[in-house]
């Protein structure tokens, strides 16, 4: 999974469409993080990270996100980083979590789907510490 830091070097090139029709398993948009090109790996020195938006709900968001630039190198947040932790307190605050950090955003899926009996419980053993679980 993506750091959510790696939304602030997205360029509406990494955003792909789907490469196929409804039904052919190729529907979903994906988003490319750290892409190879550009020679700047990702926190972790990976390169080519890939998303895939199953949702139709995401892929509906990507696409939106997708029209609002005819230009590759479009940046498509362009949030200046003390506008981010500014909307990042507001969300602390709404969730009433005052010392929540970003990162934890990337970790959450896992352990809300385990509590709810959906989640990967293999997932959630490698990300998260035996005190977490």
């Amino acid at each position: 999974s993506a750091r959510p830091g790696e939304a602030t070097k997205l360029l509406a090139e990494d955003i792909k469409p789907p490469a196929g029709d409804s039904g052919s398993g190729l529907e979903p948009w994906s988003i490319t993080i750290a892409p190879r090109s550009r020679l700047e790996p990702s926190k972790t020195q990976t390169w080519d990270d890939c998303i895939i938006a199953r949702s139709s709900f995401m892929g509906t968001v990507l696409g939106d996100l997708k029209r609002q630039s005819s230009n590759p190198k479009f940046y498509m947040f362009q949030t200046a980083e003390a506008d981010l932790q500014r909307q990042w307190k507001l969300v602390r605050n709404l969730v009433q979590e005052p010392r929540g950090v970003m990162y934890q955003l990337r970790h959450g899926g896992g352990i809300a789907g385990r509590s709810e009996g959906t989640g990967n419980q293999d997932y959630c053993s490698r990300s998260w510490p035996k005190s977490a679980r």
